[in-house]
């Protein structure tokens, strides 16, 4: 058995949940990161606990300002610019801790092995790239988050499909904090 086929099943949350596979800008952004380190990825699986509310859907108490529909567009470009990438550990970087901690937390550590994996370049062709389609429903939360629709096209799936994702401000940086919705672009 390959090195490969022994490490995809512990990273398959990887490839389902960070939709790195053949993203890019329609803007033409680059990503804005580098790869999250070993180290730190492998801290934050270590101190990661299970979301209280996994299904909730955030509520929000007014319309984002057009300075918060900037800040959500932005990492949702970099998010899409980092994917472009083919290097997950480059979109990981963008997530919350908790955020990556709710992802990773089942799954347990990251060895080198599947880190070197991950690390691995490979950038999609032209004819492979998924488009940023729209972003809509912008709205701030009361806790200081922003949240919205983000809506993107799969160069292997027919349709596009509508994210409802979540940002944070951490350590001055927007982060983002939750994205419901992705699972469903893996289902037939």
């Amino acid at each position: 058995m390959s090195t490969t086929r022994r490490i995809a099943t512990p990273l398959l949350i990887t490839v389902a949940l960070a939709p790195w596979l053949a993203l890019a800008g329609g803007s033409g952004a680059t990503c804005p990161t580098g790869p999250i380190p070993l180290d730190r990825l492998n801290a934050v699986i270590a101190t990661a606990e299970p979301s209280a509310d996994e299904a909730a859907i955030p509520t929000a108490h007014r319309p984002a300002s057009p300075r918060e529909v900037d800040a959500l567009r932005d990492i949702m470009e970099a998010f899409v610019a980092c994917g472009d990438t083919g290097e997950p550990l480059r979109v990981l970087s963008l997530y919350t801790d908790p955020y990556l901690g709710d992802l990773y937390y089942r799954q347990g550590q990251v060895t080198e092995n599947q880190y070197a994996v991950l690390a691995r370049p490979d950038p999609a062709d032209t004819d492979e790239r998924t488009r940023f389609l729209s972003l809509s429903k912008v709205r701030a939360l009361p806790d200081g988050r922003i949240t919205g629709e983000f809506e993107i096209r799969y160069a292997v799936i027919p349709t596009s499909k509508r994210l409802l994702v979540t940002i944070a401000r951490v350590d001055g940086a927007w982060r983002i904090d939750d994205i419901l919705g992705e699972l469903t672009f893996a289902l037939p």
